[in-house]
């Protein structure tokens, strides 16, 4: 649906897209996030049989869903950052020490996609004609203004909402869309930021 705002994302990051559709159910989305995020996070990063560019490969994760479906991208996106935040939470206070894992940054972006629509009742001769049960027996009674000759297909620009997660900044995302950041605060609960 979109494409990545900057080429160094891939070379940088393992992107592991995620669309939302009508059929996606919310509980998979969830695990499938957390997941990717969670195998990140748990990499060595000082493994001395790794290459330097796989040491630093951390996951980004984008999710997209055409507006129809952004209320479903929402949910997953937030139940997620709950599931992280409060395993964070439940690790620091099991090892007794101060909350610095569950990291959670989201930069959020709204694009468009040209579809092509389907026209209701396509128009023929100046007339509307009319599916069974919009015809009410006075098709006579209204006229189309405007006729087009022929085509029923009609192009339209459809909102799509992605939205891009990790587990650390990244500087390429914030510059283009800004970012949330949200963290343990010393283990005792949520601290949620919006930066300009």
């Amino acid at each position: 649906m979109t494409s990545t705002p900057h080429p160094t994302l891939s070379s940088n990051y393992t992107i592991t897209h995620l669309p939302i559709a009508g059929s996606t159910q919310i509980s998979s989305r969830v695990s499938l996030l957390v997941s990717k995020l969670d195998s990140s996070a748990a990499k060595p990063s000082n493994d001395e049989d790794a290459t330097e560019p796989e040491k630093a490969k951390l996951a980004l994760v984008v999710l997209t869903a055409k507006a129809r479906y952004a209320h479903k991208l929402i949910s997953v996106v937030e139940i997620a950052k709950r599931e992280v935040l409060a395993a964070a939470a439940a690790t620091a206070t099991a090892s007794a020490g101060e909350g610095g894992g569950g990291r959670w940054f989201q930069y959020s972006a709204l694009s468009g996609e040209v579809v092509d629509v389907e026209r209701r009742g396509a128009l023929v001769g100046g007339k509307a004609e009319l599916d069974e049960e919009d015809a009410d027996g006075d098709e006579d009674a209204f006229e189309m203004m405007g006729a087009k000759e022929g085509g029923g297909v009609k192009k339209r620009n459809v909102p799509v909402l992605t939205v891009y997660v990790c587990g650390e900044a990244v500087r390429e995302l914030r510059v283009a869309y800004g970012y949330v950041f949200s963290s343990l605060s010393n283990g005792t609960g949520l601290n949620g930021r919006v930066a300009d």
